[in-house]
Order: structure tokens, then sequence, then C-alpha cells
């Protein structure tokens, strides 16, 4: 069995180091760091600190955050909710758009906006004519989903999804003219997808 070896330092004289197996331990009257086998704790009144290679995870009286690859989520008084997400910075010259959804029959012309989605950006539900010109997409999901039997016309436009940039389900069309469209169209039913001329095809 292998020994643990404890060290008293005297230029520092309310600090205990451990050395072990398991890792090293260090106290001092108002820490404590654990680290070893991949991970570290570091404990002081009020806050405690884990990390290793799932994550972090820091804990005070009365919340907990966990971070990981998967996310972060921000625990306060036994609830669960998703931590706040970052900041959308719009680019210089775009104002921010918030998702445009149309189940009516309006025509609409969006211009010079900037769309940042978890989702879809653009849902055409009913008979509506959407017009966006000179404008970025950047969508969850899919940029332009058209499920109705409307028409979405996108010219000079970036439209980025992760799903699919476009998808046309319904009976409508969807033109693109010197777009730049990453993530792929994709249609089905009577719906189609109108390649208008200089356009730059990209995967994601």
């Amino acid at each position: 069995m292998a020994a643990t070896c404890l060290l008293a330092l005297p230029a520092l004289s309310q600090q205990r180091v451990k050395i072990g197996p398991g890792g090293v331990e260090v106290e001092t009257e108002g820490a404590k760091v654990k680290t070893g086998s991949g991970s570290t704790q570091i404990t002081t009144p009020g806050v405690e600190v884990k990390a290793d290679e799932t994550g972090v995870e820091i804990k005070t009286p009365g919340a907990r955050v966990k971070a990981g690859s998967g996310g972060a989520t921000l625990e306060v008084g036994g609830g669960e909710a998703p931590a706040p997400a970052p900041t959308v910075v719009v680019p210089q010259g775009f104002k921010q758009q918030a998702p445009i959804v149309c189940q009516g029959n309006q025509d609409r012309t969006y211009s010079h906006v900037y769309l940042n989605c978890r989702t879809d950006c653009v849902l055409v539900q009913g008979n509506c004519e959407i017009t966006i010109k000179d404008s970025r997409i950047e969508a969850g999901r899919h940029g332009v989903l058209l499920q109705g039997n409307g028409d979405v016309k996108l010219v000079r436009t970036y439209v980025r999804g992760r799903k699919a940039a476009i998808k046309v389900t319904g009976n409508g069309d969807v033109e693109a003219s010197g777009c730049t469209i990453v993530g792929g169209v994709q249609t089905s039913g009577n719906g189609e997808f109108e390649d208008e001329g200089d356009n730059t095809f990209r995967q994601r």
C-alpha cells in the first residue's frame, strides 16, 4: 500500500499539503484544493468548484452552475433552467430581426436584417409573399422553412441552417438570386426551389 506523505511548510504555517496515490491535497484555513485522477476540486467558505473531463460545476448556498460540452444549466432553489443565451453580436450594416413567422396572406419585404435563431428563422405556413434582400440568416435548424402555399424570394442574402439552409414542404416556391446558401436545400411535395442565378452553395 502506498504511503501518504504529510508536509508542513515552515514558511506557510497555516497550510498543509498531502501527497498520496490519489493526488495532491492543499488545505489552508480558508480553502482546500484537491487534484488528481483527471479532476480538480476547490472548496472555500460558501463556494465549491469541481472540474474534470466532463466540464465544470460551481456550487454556492443558493445556486449551482454546470457547464460542459452539451451546454450550461443554472439551478436556483432546487429548480433547473437553461443558462442565459449568449448575447448576439449583430454584424455591422445589419439590424437585428426576430424570427419571421407568417401564417396569413401578407406581403412582407425585409432588407439588411440579421436573423440568428435557435430553430427556424423564416417560417411560412400561409399564403404569404416574403422578400428578403441583402440580409444574413443563421439558424439552428432551417434558415427558411416553407410549409404553406406562399413564396419566399431571397436576393443577395446569406442563408445557413444546421439541418438545411432551405426546406420546402408545401406547395409554394423559394427563389434565390445572388445568395450564399450553406447547409443544402431540401424539397418535397409540390414545392420547388428556383435557382435564379449567381448563387453559391456550400456544405456546413
